[in-house]
């Protein structure tokens, strides 16, 4: 093996090693964020069951029910 084929054949594997780097960078991205929507549904889960008042004083289970989430995206 001649110099500039073994000199070729480490850039080819820095060249590897940094695109794995990356794979590894988007993973651990991808990984925080599952761990985020994870805790999000954890709670969400937790406050099901909860009563909210409606509009017209009545007790719903969720505000989306109550049709509170509807009124609060129209402002």
């Amino acid at each position: 093996m001649s110099l500039r084929a073994s000199g070729a054949a480490r850039d080819r594997i820095a060249e590897i090693t940094h695109d794995i780097e990356g794979m590894r960078d988007q993973r651990d991205e991808k990984m925080k964020r599952i761990a985020e929507l994870q805790a999000n549904n954890q709670q969400a889960n937790e406050y099901e069951g909860v009563m909210v008042k409606g509009p017209q004083g009545k007790l719903f289970t969720t505000a989306q029910d109550a049709g509170v989430v509807d009124w609060v995206s129209q402002w």
